[in-house]
Protein backbone atom coordinates (compact mmCIF):
# COMPACT_ATOMS: atom_id res chain seq x y z
CA UNK A 1 0.00 0.00 0.00
CA UNK A 2 1.48 3.34 -1.06
CA UNK A 3 1.28 6.55 0.92
CA UNK A 4 -1.35 7.91 -1.46
CA UNK A 5 -3.41 4.71 -1.23
CA UNK A 6 -3.23 4.72 2.56
CA UNK A 7 -4.42 8.32 2.86
CA UNK A 8 -7.38 7.55 0.59
CA UNK A 9 -8.32 4.41 2.58
CA UNK A 10 -7.75 6.08 5.96
CA UNK A 11 -9.79 9.20 5.25
CA UNK A 12 -12.56 7.33 3.44
CA UNK A 13 -12.93 4.84 6.31
CA UNK A 14 -13.37 7.53 8.96
CA UNK A 15 -15.55 9.83 6.89
CA UNK A 16 -17.81 6.86 6.11
CA UNK A 17 -18.13 6.09 9.82
CA UNK A 18 -18.94 9.74 10.49
CA UNK A 19 -21.60 9.67 7.78
CA UNK A 20 -23.06 6.33 8.92
CA UNK A 21 -21.86 4.53 5.81
CA UNK A 22 -20.09 1.13 5.60
CA UNK A 23 -16.34 1.12 6.05
CA UNK A 24 -14.14 0.05 3.12
CA UNK A 25 -13.10 -3.59 2.85
CA UNK A 26 -10.72 -4.41 5.73
CA UNK A 27 -7.05 -4.87 4.92
CA UNK A 28 -4.62 -7.14 6.76
CA UNK A 29 -2.30 -5.64 9.40
CA UNK A 30 -4.15 -2.36 9.13
CA UNK A 31 -3.43 -1.23 12.68
CA UNK A 32 0.33 -1.66 12.21
CA UNK A 33 0.20 0.19 8.91
CA UNK A 34 -1.78 3.02 10.50
CA UNK A 35 0.62 3.30 13.45
CA UNK A 36 3.59 3.40 11.09
CA UNK A 37 1.96 6.07 8.91
CA UNK A 38 1.05 8.26 11.90
CA UNK A 39 4.53 7.96 13.39
CA UNK A 40 6.29 8.81 10.14
CA UNK A 41 4.04 11.83 9.64
CA UNK A 42 4.48 13.06 13.22
CA UNK A 43 0.81 12.92 14.15
CA UNK A 44 -0.86 12.11 17.43
CA UNK A 45 -3.82 9.77 17.19
CA UNK A 46 -6.26 11.92 19.13
CA UNK A 47 -5.50 15.12 17.23
CA UNK A 48 -5.89 13.26 13.93
CA UNK A 49 -9.20 11.62 14.82
CA UNK A 50 -10.46 14.85 16.36
CA UNK A 51 -9.98 16.61 13.02
CA UNK A 52 -11.42 13.76 10.96
CA UNK A 53 -14.61 13.63 13.04
CA UNK A 54 -15.09 17.39 13.23
CA UNK A 55 -14.00 19.72 10.45
CA UNK A 56 -12.79 17.28 7.79
CA UNK A 57 -15.17 16.85 4.84
CA UNK A 58 -12.93 15.34 2.17
CA UNK A 59 -9.57 13.80 1.38
CA UNK A 60 -8.42 17.19 0.07
CA UNK A 61 -9.34 18.77 3.43
CA UNK A 62 -7.27 16.18 5.27
CA UNK A 63 -4.20 16.67 3.07
CA UNK A 64 -4.38 20.43 3.53
CA UNK A 65 -4.72 20.04 7.32
CA UNK A 66 -1.72 17.71 7.32
CA UNK A 67 0.39 20.24 5.41
CA UNK A 68 -0.75 23.08 7.64
CA UNK A 69 0.34 21.44 10.89
CA UNK A 70 3.42 19.54 9.68
CA UNK A 71 4.67 21.59 6.75
CA UNK A 72 4.70 20.64 3.08
CA UNK A 73 8.34 19.48 3.04
CA UNK A 74 7.91 17.26 6.10
CA UNK A 75 4.76 15.72 4.62
CA UNK A 76 6.53 14.98 1.34
CA UNK A 77 9.49 13.36 3.12
CA UNK A 78 7.20 11.29 5.36
CA UNK A 79 5.41 10.02 2.28
CA UNK A 80 8.73 9.02 0.71
CA UNK A 81 9.70 7.19 3.90
CA UNK A 82 6.37 5.36 3.96
CA UNK A 83 6.82 4.34 0.32
CA UNK A 84 10.40 3.18 0.92
CA UNK A 85 11.80 5.78 -1.48
CA UNK A 86 13.86 7.37 1.27
CA UNK A 87 15.47 6.14 4.46
CA UNK A 88 15.56 7.86 7.83
CA UNK A 89 18.88 9.32 8.86
CA UNK A 90 20.65 7.46 11.65
CA UNK A 91 23.18 9.06 13.96
CA UNK A 92 26.07 7.15 15.44
CA UNK A 93 25.38 7.10 19.18
CA UNK A 94 27.37 5.34 21.86
CA UNK A 95 25.65 2.33 23.41
CA UNK A 96 23.61 3.30 26.46
CA UNK A 97 22.60 0.13 28.32
CA UNK A 98 25.02 -1.79 30.50
CA UNK A 99 24.87 -5.56 30.88
CA UNK A 100 23.36 -5.07 34.33
CA UNK A 101 20.64 -2.78 33.00
CA UNK A 102 19.81 -5.21 30.19
CA UNK A 103 19.48 -8.03 32.72
CA UNK A 104 17.23 -5.87 34.91
CA UNK A 105 15.09 -5.09 31.86
CA UNK A 106 14.66 -8.76 31.04
CA UNK A 107 13.90 -9.74 34.64
CA UNK A 108 11.85 -6.77 35.86
CA UNK A 109 10.47 -5.31 32.61
CA UNK A 110 11.30 -1.69 33.37
CA UNK A 111 14.26 0.70 33.63
CA UNK A 112 15.01 4.21 34.81
CA UNK A 113 17.80 5.90 32.85
CA UNK A 114 19.21 9.36 33.57
CA UNK A 115 21.50 11.77 31.80
CA UNK A 116 20.23 11.38 28.25
CA UNK A 117 18.33 14.65 27.81
CA UNK A 118 19.67 18.06 28.94
CA UNK A 119 17.72 19.63 31.84
CA UNK A 120 16.99 22.81 29.88
CA UNK A 121 15.05 20.74 27.30
CA UNK A 122 12.83 19.55 30.14
CA UNK A 123 12.45 23.06 31.53
CA UNK A 124 11.19 24.36 28.20
CA UNK A 125 8.46 21.73 27.93
CA UNK A 126 7.53 22.24 31.58
CA UNK A 127 7.20 25.98 30.94
CA UNK A 128 5.11 25.30 27.84
CA UNK A 129 2.69 23.18 29.89
CA UNK A 130 2.33 26.04 32.37
CA UNK A 131 1.94 28.73 29.73
CA UNK A 132 -0.57 26.67 27.72
CA UNK A 133 -2.85 26.29 30.74
CA UNK A 134 -2.23 29.65 32.38
CA UNK A 135 -0.39 28.14 35.36
CA UNK A 136 1.86 30.22 37.59
CA UNK A 137 4.04 27.97 39.75
CA UNK A 138 4.26 30.76 42.32
CA UNK A 139 0.47 30.85 42.66
CA UNK A 140 -1.06 27.56 43.83
CA UNK A 141 -4.54 28.88 43.06
CA UNK A 142 -3.69 28.62 39.34
CA UNK A 143 -2.62 24.95 39.52
CA UNK A 144 -6.09 23.52 38.88
CA UNK A 145 -7.11 24.88 35.47
CA UNK A 146 -10.31 24.12 33.61
CA UNK A 147 -8.59 23.82 30.27
CA UNK A 148 -10.43 21.98 27.49
CA UNK A 149 -7.31 19.96 26.58
CA UNK A 150 -6.51 18.79 30.12
CA UNK A 151 -8.32 15.56 30.86
CA UNK A 152 -7.68 14.36 34.40
CA UNK A 153 -3.96 13.86 33.89
CA UNK A 154 -3.28 14.05 30.17
CA UNK A 155 -2.77 17.33 28.33
CA UNK A 156 -3.82 16.53 24.79
CA UNK A 157 -1.22 18.60 22.94
CA UNK A 158 1.09 17.11 20.33
CA UNK A 159 2.51 19.70 17.93
CA UNK A 160 5.02 21.70 19.94
CA UNK A 161 8.70 22.28 19.03
CA UNK A 162 10.22 21.63 22.47
CA UNK A 163 8.28 18.38 22.84
CA UNK A 164 9.51 17.41 19.38
CA UNK A 165 13.11 18.12 20.39
CA UNK A 166 12.90 15.63 23.24
CA UNK A 167 11.07 12.86 21.37
CA UNK A 168 13.54 13.06 18.48
CA UNK A 169 16.69 13.38 20.61
CA UNK A 170 19.31 10.88 19.31
CA UNK A 171 19.96 9.43 22.78
CA UNK A 172 16.25 8.80 23.33
CA UNK A 173 16.04 6.93 20.04
CA UNK A 174 19.20 4.99 20.88
CA UNK A 175 17.70 3.82 24.18
CA UNK A 176 14.56 2.52 22.48
CA UNK A 177 16.60 1.04 19.60
CA UNK A 178 18.63 -1.02 22.08
CA UNK A 179 15.49 -2.24 23.83
CA UNK A 180 13.81 -3.12 20.50
CA UNK A 181 17.13 -4.45 19.20
CA UNK A 182 16.74 -2.62 15.89
CA UNK A 183 17.55 0.92 14.68
CA UNK A 184 14.50 0.84 12.42
CA UNK A 185 12.16 2.74 14.71
CA UNK A 186 10.49 6.13 14.56
CA UNK A 187 9.25 8.31 17.41
CA UNK A 188 5.52 8.40 18.08
CA UNK A 189 3.94 11.80 18.61
CA UNK A 190 2.83 11.42 22.22
CA UNK A 191 1.28 13.86 24.67
CA UNK A 192 2.32 15.32 28.01
CA UNK A 193 0.73 15.12 31.45
CA UNK A 194 0.25 17.44 34.37
CA UNK A 195 -0.58 16.22 37.86
CA UNK A 196 -0.99 18.87 40.61
CA UNK A 197 -1.04 18.03 44.32
CA UNK A 198 -4.22 16.45 45.62
CA UNK A 199 -6.31 18.70 47.87
CA UNK A 200 -9.62 18.47 49.71
CA UNK A 201 -11.25 20.15 46.71
CA UNK A 202 -9.34 18.37 43.92
CA UNK A 203 -8.96 14.59 43.97
CA UNK A 204 -6.81 12.57 41.57
CA UNK A 205 -8.94 9.74 40.17
CA UNK A 206 -6.55 8.06 37.73
CA UNK A 207 -4.23 6.13 40.03
CA UNK A 208 -5.67 2.63 39.51
CA UNK A 209 -3.31 0.06 38.01
CA UNK A 210 -4.15 -0.76 34.40
CA UNK A 211 -2.81 -1.84 31.03
CA UNK A 212 -2.89 0.14 27.79
CA UNK A 213 -3.45 -2.99 25.72
CA UNK A 214 -5.96 -4.21 23.17
CA UNK A 215 -6.80 -7.48 24.89
CA UNK A 216 -8.51 -8.84 21.76
CA UNK A 217 -5.14 -9.91 20.38
CA UNK A 218 -2.00 -11.45 21.90
CA UNK A 219 0.27 -8.87 23.54
CA UNK A 220 3.24 -7.70 21.52
CA UNK A 221 6.68 -6.63 22.67
CA UNK A 222 5.80 -2.96 23.02
CA UNK A 223 7.61 -0.41 25.16
CA UNK A 224 5.98 2.53 26.90
CA UNK A 225 7.97 5.40 28.33
CA UNK A 226 8.05 8.82 29.92
CA UNK A 227 10.53 11.50 30.87
CA UNK A 228 10.24 13.40 34.13
CA UNK A 229 10.32 17.11 33.28
CA UNK A 230 11.07 18.02 36.89
CA UNK A 231 12.32 16.18 39.97
CA UNK A 232 9.67 13.61 40.89
CA UNK A 233 10.23 12.11 44.34
CA UNK A 234 8.01 9.39 45.77
CA UNK A 235 5.41 11.82 47.11
CA UNK A 236 5.01 13.78 43.84
CA UNK A 237 2.96 11.29 41.84
CA UNK A 238 5.64 9.17 40.12
CA UNK A 239 4.82 6.22 37.92
CA UNK A 240 4.04 3.05 39.84
CA UNK A 241 4.15 -0.47 38.39
CA UNK A 242 4.42 -4.14 39.28
CA UNK A 243 7.95 -5.30 38.40
CA UNK A 244 8.33 -8.58 36.54
CA UNK A 245 4.63 -8.95 35.78
CA UNK A 246 5.36 -9.54 32.08
CA UNK A 247 6.37 -13.09 33.00
CA UNK A 248 2.89 -13.87 34.35
CA UNK A 249 0.66 -11.59 32.26
CA UNK A 250 -0.86 -14.29 30.05
CA UNK A 251 -1.40 -16.72 32.93
CA UNK A 252 -3.06 -13.94 34.92
CA UNK A 253 -5.43 -13.12 32.06
CA UNK A 254 -6.43 -16.77 31.73
CA UNK A 255 -7.85 -16.73 35.26
CA UNK A 256 -10.69 -14.49 34.14
CA UNK A 257 -13.61 -14.94 31.79
CA UNK A 258 -12.91 -11.68 29.97
CA UNK A 259 -10.36 -8.81 29.93
CA UNK A 260 -12.71 -6.46 31.77
CA UNK A 261 -12.75 -8.77 34.77
CA UNK A 262 -8.95 -8.96 34.66
CA UNK A 263 -8.72 -5.17 34.54
CA UNK A 264 -10.96 -4.81 37.59
CA UNK A 265 -8.89 -7.39 39.45
CA UNK A 266 -5.52 -5.83 38.65
CA UNK A 267 -6.65 -2.56 40.22
CA UNK A 268 -6.55 -4.34 43.60
CA UNK A 269 -3.38 -6.35 42.98
CA UNK A 270 -0.53 -5.92 45.45
CA UNK A 271 3.12 -5.47 44.56
CA UNK A 272 3.22 -2.11 42.80
CA UNK A 273 6.26 0.05 43.54
CA UNK A 274 6.83 3.76 42.81
CA UNK A 275 9.54 4.70 40.30
CA UNK A 276 10.66 8.18 41.35
CA UNK A 277 13.25 10.13 39.40
CA UNK A 278 15.19 13.30 38.83
CA UNK A 279 14.56 15.86 36.12
CA UNK A 280 15.43 14.26 32.78
CA UNK A 281 15.17 10.67 33.98
CA UNK A 282 13.47 8.40 31.44
CA UNK A 283 11.37 5.46 32.64
CA UNK A 284 10.56 2.69 30.16
CA UNK A 285 8.40 -0.36 30.79
CA UNK A 286 6.85 -3.24 28.91
CA UNK A 287 3.16 -2.75 28.17
CA UNK A 288 2.29 -5.96 30.01
CA UNK A 289 3.32 -4.41 33.33
CA UNK A 290 0.33 -3.02 35.26
CA UNK A 291 1.05 0.65 35.87
CA UNK A 292 -0.43 4.02 36.77
CA UNK A 293 0.46 7.48 37.95
CA UNK A 294 0.34 7.74 41.73
CA UNK A 295 -1.35 10.41 43.81
CA UNK A 296 0.65 13.62 44.14
CA UNK A 297 0.89 14.29 47.88
CA UNK A 298 3.68 16.87 47.64
CA UNK A 299 3.56 20.68 47.48
CA UNK A 300 4.46 20.95 43.77
CA UNK A 301 2.90 19.71 40.49
CA UNK A 302 4.30 16.77 38.52
CA UNK A 303 5.25 17.24 34.86
CA UNK A 304 5.79 14.39 32.38
CA UNK A 305 6.24 13.91 28.64
CA UNK A 306 5.38 10.48 27.23
CA UNK A 307 7.77 8.69 24.90
CA UNK A 308 7.31 5.68 22.64
CA UNK A 309 8.46 4.41 19.26
CA UNK A 310 7.06 2.36 16.39
CA UNK A 311 9.07 -0.29 14.58
CA UNK A 312 9.16 0.38 10.84
CA UNK A 313 11.02 -2.68 9.55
Amino acid sequence: MTNKEFIHYFVTAHLNVKAGKPRPQPISNYEKIENRWLALHGLGKLETFRYLYSECQSEADFIQWLRDIRGADAVTEAGRLFDGLSTAETESTQRILTAEQWQHWQEQGYLRIGGLVPPDYCERVKQFICDYQGIDLNDAASWYPHHQDWHGLMLQVYQQPDMETIRRHPAVKQLFAELYQTPNIVANTDKVSYNPPETKQWKFRHHALHWDIDHRRPPEYYIQGLIYLDDTPEDRGPLKLIPGFHHSYEAYQQQFSNPVAAQHAIELEAGAIPVPGRQGDIVVWLQTLPHAASINRSDQPRFVQYLSFTKVD
